[in-house]
C-alpha cells in the first residue's frame, strides 16, 4: 500500500443504517493492492471500539467481497436474511 501520496482517495466504506459493514469500494486503479482489506479493518475496530459487534451482509453471489472477509475472519451464519420491498 506504498507509491501513492496521502491525498488519494482509494475508496471508502461505512455502515449500513442497520449497522452492518458495508458501501465498500476501491477505485480500480488501486485494486488488488490490499486497499480493501486495510478499509475493512478499520471499520471491524471502529466497531468494536463503540462496543458494537461487526458484521456484514453479502449476497452469495458476491465473491469478491465474500472471499475479501473470509480472508479476515468472518464466518456465515447459519441462517439467511431477507430483504422484501
Amino acid at each position: 500500500m506504498t507509491g501513492h501520496a496521502a491525498s488519494d482517495l482509494v475508496g471508502f466504506v461505512g455502515t449500513h443504517a442497520e449497522g452492518s459493514i458495508g458501501l465498500q469500494k476501491v477505485f480500480d486503479k488501486f485494486r488488488r493492492k490490499g486497499y480493501g482489506e486495510a478499509l475493512i479493518s478499520f471499520m471491524v475496530n471502529h466497531q468494536l471500539a463503540k462496543n458494537v459487534a461487526p458484521f456484514a451482509q453479502i449476497s452469495v453471489h458476491n465473491e469478491a467481497s465474500l472471499s475479501l472477509v473470509y480472508k479476515l475472519g468472518f464466518e456465515l451464519s447459519v441462517d439467511k436474511i431477507y430483504w422484501l420491498f
